[in-house]
């Protein structure tokens, strides 16, 4: 069960944070809905790992997604958004749909 929950909520958190990317985005990047779920998820993973290794966590990662603080990682949050947008961007060129105003 662990891992479906795992699955579950990687999904939902990259629909969200693909969501958020393409909204902070400038213009309208046009990709499928397939493409803005796997970009959030990499900024999900990139983003923590980058937070971990920039910030000295020590926790970081250790088999598990551990949160810095007592509450809410903010921070990590924050730069997983900014690592999901890069992979709006990326997967946006790539797929050659580019961009409309």
């Amino acid at each position: 069960m662990n891992t479906v929950w795992f699955l579950i909520t990687t999904i939902i958190g990259g629909a969200i944070l693909g969501g958020i990317a393409q909204l902070l985005i400038p213009g309208r990047a046009t990709i499928p809905a397939w493409a803005t779920v796997l970009a959030g998820v990499i900024g999900m993973f990139v983003g923590s790992l980058l937070y971990y290794k920039i910030f000295g966590v020590q926790k970081g990662f250790n088999g598990n997604w551990e949160n810095t603080t007592k509450g809410i990682d903010w921070w990590r949050h924050v730069w997983q958004v900014g690592a999901a947008v890069v992979a709006v961007g990326a997967s946006s060129s790539l797929l050659g749909r580019g961009r409309r105003a």
